[in-house]
């Protein structure tokens, strides 16, 4: 199952899907607000969610990796427009740049007057993090390491926060950083038996500090400093399984981090302890066979 969330405003928009798509709205204590907003692409049958990212403009950006197509959503919840990523119009630019394959995730700044989105696709390729106007016209692609011929690997998440924006490679292992769409450097973790770590998502914490899900060699959420060193490990061990998404509450200092692929919201303290969960879907989610 494919999912991500977003949280602004004291508004947590939760995404998941199966063959439809569905987004819901809470309140911080894991109240419905609103009727889930649901869609399933004309063309493909089916649409998976792989991202949100909300603009100034109070605008949902949707990736719909199963279409191919980066979705907008009202403030109201309506469907307010649909880029497709696999076709280079005339105001983007030709051949690989410009499109983004295998669409995973979008991360947004700004408003429609003067803002930006940074799109990812997955699987190895040079071009696979570019950078657009939020009309979609062409800005930039990310130079891997910095080398402009070296291939990203897989990533699966973007975070961004004021110039700095963080692409995390599943197959790489690693987190590489971006100030100003100029590599600054990466880092990875490793456990203390010399496995490097998978990411799987990262917060900004308005500190500088990180937050950041792991997936192998163990599901996990880690505290670290700006440089990706490990400050804490803040889930108990075996309390999160299949994780697909952490955000960040800076005035109740609360963490979100979405789990059991997609169904379920775990709502955690900085120092680890478990405030609440609430389901997804409306019913109180059970742990999948297989779970710890």
């Amino acid at each position: 199952m494919h999912g991500g969330l977003v949280l602004a405003r004291g508004l947590l928009q939760v995404g998941f899907s199966a063959k439809t798509a569905e987004v819901r709205v809470f309140d911080l204590e894991g109240r419905l607000l609103r009727p889930p907003v649901r869609f399933k692409d004309e063309r493909t049958g089916r649409s998976a969610i792989g991202g949100l990212a909300l603009d100034g403009d109070r605008r949902l950006w949707v990736v719909d990796a199963a279409a191919g197509r980066l979705r907008t959503l009202s403030a109201f919840g309506r469907e307010a427009g649909a880029l497709d990523l696999t076709v280079a119009s005339e105001e983007r630019a030709p051949l690989l740049l410009g499109r983004v394959w295998g669409p995973v995730d979008v991360e947004v700044h700004g408003t429609s007057e003067a803002g930006w989105l940074a799109l990812a696709g997955g699987g190895e390729q040079r071009h696979a993090v570019q950078v657009f106007t939020l009309e979609g016209a062409f800005l930039a692609a990310l130079r891997s390491h910095g080398d402009g011929a070296r291939a990203f690997r897989g990533v699966v998440a973007l975070a961004a926060r004021g110039p700095y924006l963080w692409v995390l490679e599943g197959a790489g292992r690693t987190v590489q950083v971006f100030r100003e769409r100029e590599f600054h450097f990466a880092f990875q973790l490793t456990t203390r038996t010399g496995e490097t770590c998978e990411p799987r998502a990262l917060a900004p914490l308005a500190d500088g500090r990180l937050l950041l899900l792991t997936r192998a060699p163990e599901e996990a959420l880690f505290l670290l400093e700006p440089s990706g060193r490990v400050l804490a490990r803040l889930d108990a061990a075996g309390t999160l399984l299949e994780p697909l998404d952490v955000a960040w509450d800076e005035s109740g200092r609360r963490v979100y981090v979405l789990d059991l692929g997609g169904l379920r919201v775990q709502v955690l303290n900085l120092e680890g302890r478990v405030l609440g969960t609430f389901a997804t879907n409306g019913r109180v989610p059970r742990e999948k066979k297989g779970g710890r």
